[in-house]
């Protein structure tokens, strides 16, 4: 980092000064360390001091830029090797937020000091929810270009009297239920069923975060060898303890849609209910393991 007079060569030794200096600072001199108190208990001050934190925490357990380290380490990383629970927060980029109310309140805090350029702050605010704008904002966009294959493209259309039809039967089907959707492991397509399923409020195998856990990427790899290795893959999907699964046909490129059907049936899978090429199937319990 180059300024004026200045050459920053690690980031680590820049900040170790500045506090270092600062300590120094308020130690010698009470009036320092009463105009310090002072500015600290007022709402800027402490929104200040807020917004900075929250840009360290914001960078994470080592500080980054382009893909290179800048520092090896960060107050995140003390927060989260010492502080119980810290660790379940794992994206420490979303501090950005708490940074991004900080400097909201220390703006209207700053505009109250201007009582009478007033005209020009809101002439101001206005350009920048301006240049906030989104237009044209893309609702429901489908992306065909997906990372796993066989995969045919989504309908534009999420509320249709097809899916309400086939979700009011999920929502019927018995106490105990737990439904897997096919195809499965594909984000896009995840990410629907977790939508339908507020309509039918059944136990969902199908999920999408920032991770998965190991045992979901068995299963979605599985499905993708249906044709070649069958008994494997009917054996991790019956692993996954659903009753019920749900094969979208028509989510499938070519007749796939129609293979995975098949598959099922051939496994003793008895389909209870269709809407269109939606196919909703009762598994056969796996051997030894109670229905559920």
């Amino acid at each position: 980092m180059r300024l004026p007079g200045v050459k920053v060569t690690s980031l680590a030794r820049a900040e170790w000064s500045t506090v270092g200096l600062a300590s120094v600072l308020a130690g010698l001199s009470p009036r320092i360390r009463d105009r310090v108190c002072g500015w600290l208990a007022t709402p800027a001050g402490f929104f200040a001091a807020a917004t900075l934190f929250a840009i360290v925490m914001s960078f994470g357990p080592q500080v980054q830029a382009r893909g290179r380290v800048i520092a090896g380490t960060n107050l995140y990383a003390l927060f989260y090797d010492h502080i119980p629970g810290f660790d379940a927060l794992r994206v420490p980029a979303r501090f950005g937020m708490v940074a991004a109310f900080g400097l909201a309140v220390l703006a209207g805090c700053a505009t109250a000091l201007f009582d009478r350029w007033r005209p020009i702050v809101w002439v101001a605010g206005a350009l920048v929810a301006l240049e906030s704008c989104a237009i044209p904002l893309t609702i429901n966009y489908t992306e065909s270009n997906y990372r796993l294959a066989g995969l045919a493209a989504l309908p534009q259309q999420l509320d249709t009297e097809a899916t309400r039809l086939l979700y009011d039967a999920v929502a019927r089907l018995p106490a105990g239920t737990a439904i897997v959707e096919l195809p499965l492991g594909e984000p896009a397509f995840d990410i629907r069923y977790m939508y339908y399923s507020t309509r039918h409020w059944q136990p969902l195998v199908n999920g999408y975060s920032g991770g998965q856990p190991p045992d979901y990427a068995v299963l979605a790899g599985s499905l993708q060898d249906v044709e070649t290795r069958p008994e494997y893959a009917w054996h991790v999907l019956r692993k996954s303890a659903a009753t019920h699964a749900i094969v979208h046909e028509a989510f499938y490129a070519g007749i796939r849609g129609a293979t995975i059907s098949g598959w099922l049936r051939a496994n003793g899978a008895q389909e209870v209910e269709s809407v269109g090429r939606d196919r909703i199937f009762e598994l056969v319990p796996a051997q030894g393991a109670s229905s559920r």
